[in-house]
Order: C-alpha cells, then structure tokens, then sequence
C-alpha cells in the first residue's frame, strides 16, 4: 500500500502536483481531495491512480450493489467516506462526515467493515475527499470522487444499509435506540420493529443492498433460503399490527421493516 508521508504545514494544496505524491513528498496538512483538480491541477486519471495506491482495496464481486448518484444527493449523504489516514501498521481507516469509521483496507489490499462508532481521532492525520463547501449533496466533483471509492471498495450495500439507519436516527452519535425521522415516528414504530428484532424476521444484504427475508412463517414447510422482501411479508406485518389494535399504511410498514433488517447486516451467499 503506497500511503502518505508526513503532513507539512507548508506544503500548499494548489502546489502539491502528482509528481510530488508519487515522490513521496509531504502532503499539505488538511489536504482536500475534491480541491486536487482545479486547485493543483491534477488530471481525472491522476486522481484515479492516488486512489488505487492510497486506498487498494479489492472490490467485492458482482452482485456489488450500486450507490446511485441521485442517493447521494437526497439518501443520507452523512455516511459516505469523507476522509481516511493510516495506522502505523500501515492500514487505512476510512471515515464518515460523523467521524464514524466505515472500514479498514490492511496492507495486502482486504477490506473489512468496521463498526460505527464515534472514533474519529484514529488514524492520526487525514486526507479529506471534500470540504464543507463541496457537501455531495451539491458537489457533482465530491460525488464523483466518492463513487470511485465506493465502487473500489464494494462498500455501496453497506452504505446503503447505513443510510437507512442515519434517516432513522438510530446511528451515533444521535442514536438512541428509537425512531428519529418523524416519517417513522408511529405509535407502533418501536413495537412493530423490536417485534422483527426478536424475531430475527429480516436481515439486510451488504452485497446487494437490499432486505432479506430471513425465517420462514411459523409452521412452513422446511428448505426456506433467504429471499428478497416482498408485498406478502408487507402485508403480513400490516395484519399483525391490526390485531395489535394499530392501522397503518402498507408504505409506513415497509419503511419500518427496512429499518430493522438494516440493523441485522448478513452477507448473503445462497440466492444466484
């Protein structure tokens, strides 16, 4: 893994050329990706190949799921990498906006999904992808750079999955265990997703990016695989909450259970 020398204070980004990175020389403290083109006038196949050196992981396989671009502009932004550095054993530790680590990429280029939690002052310094002024939201640049890393790493079913967690409000450092997006916030919310919960009903697919169902009905036949969700497990839900005493519209429902089975990630290998 080709990683970063020191930070120096006095290294400028809008003098900090390719040929300097590829040398070895120290970075600018605080260096901001997204600024590389139009500052330092790097060129978009120069910028791709500090990404394969500085972050070369090995991408997942072809059932990767895809982080659209409009997802990045509407679908929880704040869970997409904004920065990354380096232990001293070399590894790479790669960052949320929150701070909140997504992965590690070891040396020989493995990548594993890290927990969330607040531990931003890993990794000592930082290279940033883009800056406040350059949010994804309204940052053609700092998306582009962003779906390049996430496509590089297989990490789009996982940010998807975490994505739907942050609109629910349950990911730190806000989380706190109960619905937070007032699209959610039913009086059966907490009930009807605890309820899954125990069940162990759903999972989510890191590699599609998408909700599984993952138990059988009680008293089904036996052979049950892992499936896709779909309007019979909706529906099945909505009727258990009636007799819960609850109304609730089949889209309410949906959400719900999306939220739970996000909490259950599951690497899925059974379905083609």
């Amino acid at each position: 893994m080709s990683t970063f020398p020191s930070p120096s204070k006095q290294a400028k980004t809008m003098r900090y050329s390719f040929y300097d990175y590829v040398s070895g020389k120290p970075w600018p403290r605080g260096l901001k990706m997204v600024e590389l083109g139009h500052r330092a006038r790097w060129t978009e196949g120069q910028v791709d190949e500090m990404l394969r050196l500085a972050l070369p992981g090995k991408s997942a396989g072809n059932r990767q799921a895809q982080w659209r671009d409009v997802e990045m502009r509407c679908n929880g932004w704040r869970v997409l990498p904004y920065c990354f550095g380096y232990e001293d054993d070399g590894r790479a530790i790669v960052f949320d906006r929150e701070y909140r680590p997504i992965c590690e990429i070891e040396t020989s280029g493995y990548v594993r999904v890290l927990q969330m939690v607040n531990s931003g002052r890993r990794a000592g310094d930082k290279i940033f992808i883009y800056h406040d002024l350059t949010r994804p939201h309204e940052s053609c640049t700092s998306r582009v750079l962003i779906e390049r890393i996430v496509k590089r790493l297989g990490l789009a079913g996982e940010l998807l999955r975490r994505a739907t967690l942050e609109r629910a409000g349950v990911l730190p450092p806000s989380g706190h265990g109960r619905f937070n997006d007032p699209e959610f916030a039913h009086p059966w919310g907490d009930q009807l997703a605890r309820s899954l919960l125990n069940a162990g009903l759903f999972g989510f697919d890191v590699e599609a990016g998408e909700t599984l169902r993952l138990r059988p009905k009680r008293g089904a036949a036996t052979g049950f695989e892992p499936r896709p969700l779909d309007a019979s497990d909706i529906d099945g839900a909505a009727r258990w909450l009636k007799c819960k005493g609850h109304e609730a519209n089949t889209r309410d429902v949906a959400a719900v259970i999306d939220i739970a089975a996000a909490l259950r990630p599951v690497i899925n290998t059974r379905i083609p």
